[in-house]
């Protein structure tokens, strides 16, 4: 670790790096309205192994958020996830190459091939070989696992350099302990040194990225891993980390516009009115997020209602039939408190 002598080049100082913690959590929530949108549209009774594969995944990205704000809070910073600025609107562009060499977009759409590939794209790993000690402050990063291991590298040179209790220097009252948050893939980390940060950021990195069965500090599969699965189920070559091969039914799916936006509900009441609530309730579990993140883990326990709240109201969106065989779809839009009404 201490032969890290030089910042990268992305991250200049300590601002910089809680600035690319906050986009951290930034790309984290942003993978999780597709995740669910996605897992919405499957037909009731139909794909089970699939939902239950993004449900899993879903949880777990929930955890990496968490993590991630340890991590800003040890460190002194401050984890924003109120501010309609930081609110991932779709499609959301990550700082990330695709294999086509172009910034990734990530897309509200039904579940598909071309979704799950996209799914594919996000949890994309980079090998430990590969990844570039010094990425250009010009260029995007070529996975999140790269984007993850500049943090890394920031974390490391600042606690060399002005010592461990100067850097990680944050309340710890405001860490999400793991009796807040605990699910079948990993508990959180609570963050006070170099070494828990290390910990938490592994956690992030095998648990979304790994491509191999290798393992820093997770069990299962990767959520790379089990998207593969979905993709190429029926591949004679394909290997499943579940068992029994899955099945997945491409057909049994309800069919939705890409990016769905609120203002397209204008000229349909119902439509509207069950839109606006979803996206008020989408809203009050980021402010509670927020909250919990900042001083009052206690109140986490009330997401996990409110998530399942979440599902009730899409269940609601998607009776809703338009042109074309199409339905109605939650657009996961942030409203200002004021504008809740």
């Amino acid at each position: 670790m201490s032969k890290i002598v030089s910042l990268p080049p992305k991250i200049q100082s300590i601002d910089e790096l809680k600035n690319y913690l906050n986009l951290a959590l930034e790309i984290e929530l942003s993978t999780i309205p597709p995740y669910l949108v996605s897992m919405y549209t499957l037909e009731p009774d139909t794909n089970k192994e699939s939902l239950e594969i993004i449900r899993t995944v879903v949880v777990e990205e929930m955890l990496h958020m968490l993590l991630v704000a340890n991590i800003i809070n040890a460190i002194g910073g401050t984890p924003v996830l109120n501010n309609k600025e930081n609110i991932p609107k779709y499609p959301y562009e990550v700082p990330i190459k695709t294999k086509k060499n172009e910034l990734l977009k990530i897309n509200l759409q039904s579940f598909s091939r071309e979704a799950i590939e996209t799914f594919l794209e996000i949890e994309k790993n980079t090998p430990l070989d590969e990844i570039r000690e010094s990425v250009p402050r010009d260029e995007p990063f070529n996975s999140i696992a790269e984007f993850y291991s500049t943090i890394l590298d920031a974390l490391i040179y600042f606690n060399n350099h002005i010592g461990e209790g100067n850097f990680f220097c944050g309340d710890p009252t405001k860490q999400i302990h793991p009796e807040y948050y605990y699910n079948s893939g990993g508990t959180s980390i609570i963050v006070t040194d170099l070494e828990s940060a290390i910990n938490a950021i592994n956690l992030i990195i095998d648990q979304g990225h790994r491509e191999d069965e290798s393992s820093f500090c997770h069990e299962g599969p990767s959520h790379y891993q089990r998207f593969f699965e979905i993709l190429n189920t029926n591949s004679e070559d394909s290997k499943s980390f579940f068992g029994d091969r899955i099945t997945v039914k491409w057909d049994k799916v309800y069919k939705i516009y890409t990016n769905p936006k609120h203002i397209n509900y204008k000229n349909h009441e119902e439509l509207e009115k069950k839109s606006k609530e979803f996206n008020i309730l989408y809203s009050n579990l980021l402010d509670l997020i927020h909250i919990a993140i900042n001083g009052k883990p206690e109140v986490f326990n009330e997401c996990n209602i409110i998530m399942f709240s979440l599902r009730n109201k899409a269940t609601e969106l998607m009776k809703i039939p338009l042109e074309d065989n199409f339905r109605a779809a939650p657009t996961f839009e942030y409203i200002e408190e004021s504008n809740r009404k």
